[in-house]
């Protein structure tokens, strides 16, 4: 079973190897020149003792403390929404649990009439039987 495709491959057009260039590799090429851009100006401040590299360094911080500002935020209203809604729930627990406590022992009281209902045959029957015994051995034999 040796079958070999005989696909050809087609070169890309002019028109796709243009588009390639200005969509992808332009871009790219461009974000990496400017990554290396503000490299060298950031070490080309710092090494002359500027202060823009600390006015940069303050923005920086302040960018990288907004996301935590957010998201602690959010975790506080989250706790505080919480805490509300507990509270409000305990202060409806004790009526709800009496009731179920209520239940409960009524479902207790049914399964045990259930289950004595189901055990009273054997419970008869042993105690005959018990009795025959205890008959048999009084007489001797």
């Amino acid at each position: 079973m040796n079958s070999t495709s005989n696909v050809t491959r087609t070169r890309p057009s002019l028109h796709h190897r243009r588009q390639v260039f200005w969509q992808i590799l332009l871009p790219v090429i461009l974000a990496g020149a400017g990554v290396i851009a503000l490299v060298v100006l950031a070490a080309i401040a710092s090494t002359r003792g500027s202060t823009v590299t600390g006015t940069w360094a303050n923005i920086a911080t302040v960018w990288l403390i907004i996301p935590l500002i957010f998201t602690g935020l959010f975790f506080a209203i989250f706790i505080a929404g919480m805490m509300f809604l507990f509270a409000r729930l305990l202060r409806n627990i004790p009526t709800y649990t009496r009731l179920a406590q209520l239940y409960l022992q009524i479902f207790s009281v049914k399964v045990d009439t259930i289950l004595h209902q189901v055990v009273q045959p054997q419970i008869n029957m042993l105690s005959r039987w018990a009795a025959w015994r205890s008959f048999w051995k009084k007489i001797g034999l």
